[in-house]
């Protein structure tokens, strides 16, 4: 190994965000590079994240919207996999889900849908957590999706959805 000398910097700052930082450089270059390091560390500084406006904005981008899951077309891979769900986020912090069929009337390809199944509505709400936002919804059980922009689009945990016209929420 070669000889070096260096600085490390560790930060901690708002909600346990943090980060090290190391720099080194040989012998012969460290009184130039030192001053430099120094200089480096001590700019970093720490924004306070404002929670209430990242909550406010998400949740007048998302208010009245219907996200639908987009599917990818791999070519050589067969379709299939879990289900993602669709979110129709109503304007009064209410979540709707389209009714699934319960079954098949005998003899007709009709799904037949069970009464007061569209009346279900839980409830859908924007928080910050170490200065990510993720989406609640409560529909049953509680789902906790980091958003993450994406263009015009957004990605809930990872997953590429398109923002569409809500047709539940009336």
């Amino acid at each position: 190994g070669h000889p070096t000398r260096g600085l490390v910097g560790a930060y901690s700052g708002n909600d346990g965000q943090g980060f090290l930082v190391i720099g080194t450089a040989k012998p012969q270059y460290w009184a130039a590079w030192n001053p430099r390091m120094k200089t480096m560390l001590d700019s970093v500084r720490f924004v306070a994240v404002d929670r209430e406006a990242m909550v406010r904005d998400w949740e007048n981008w998302l208010m009245g919207k219907k996200l639908q899951y987009q599917r990818a077309n791999v070519p050589g891979r067969a379709a299939g996999g879990p289900a993602q769900p669709d979110y129709h986020l109503c304007s009064d912090g209410t979540v709707m889900r389209k009714p699934r069929p319960a079954g098949r009337a005998a003899g007709q390809s009709m799904p037949v849908y069970s009464p007061g199944m569209n009346q279900s509505r839980g409830t859908w709400y924007v928080i910050v957590s170490k200065g990510q936002p993720y989406l609640i919804v409560r529909d049953g059980r509680e789902q906790k999706l980091m958003l993450e922009p994406e263009g015009n689009n957004l990605l809930l945990n990872g997953k590429r959805y398109i923002s569409a016209a809500n047709d539940l929420c009336k």
